[in-house]
């Protein structure tokens, strides 16, 4: 649900199954949350202004998200916004060690120095 503040009249349900740890957009545009089991990332359009105007729910993509106590987000947005972060629910469950993560910024920057363009 959402509901704006500080009048908190008017809640307006976002999912129509259910869902799990909600953020919003950068641009707030978009709420992105976890499906009902948590096996998928769906994001809601929205339009705030005068009025609020949530869109349906979309997929993005299928994803075993881990579940953890306490209300923390196991996931998170990069901060160009343009794709998520997921820590995997079999990661959590004692039977591997922990994956390694190698992110790399500005790639594209290094490509072009790398073999220029003519």
């Amino acid at each position: 649900y959402v509901e704006r503040y500080p009048e908190l009249a008017s809640r307006q349900q976002i999912s129509t199954s259910g869902g799990t740890r909600p953020i919003w957009s950068r641009n707030g545009r978009e709420l992105f949350f976890i499906g009902p089991g948590g096996r998928q990332m769906l994001a809601v359009p929205v339009q705030s202004g005068t009025t609020f105007v949530a869109g349906q729910p979309q997929v993005l993509f299928e994803a075993a998200v881990a579940a953890l106590l306490g209300g923390s987000r196991p996931w998170d947005l990069a901060p160009d916004g343009r794709f998520v972060i997921i820590r995997n629910s079999q990661a959590d469950a004692g039977g591997s060690a922990p994956s390694n993560l190698i992110l790399v910024q500005h790639w594209f920057e290094e490509l072009k120095r790398l073999v220029p363009v003519n």
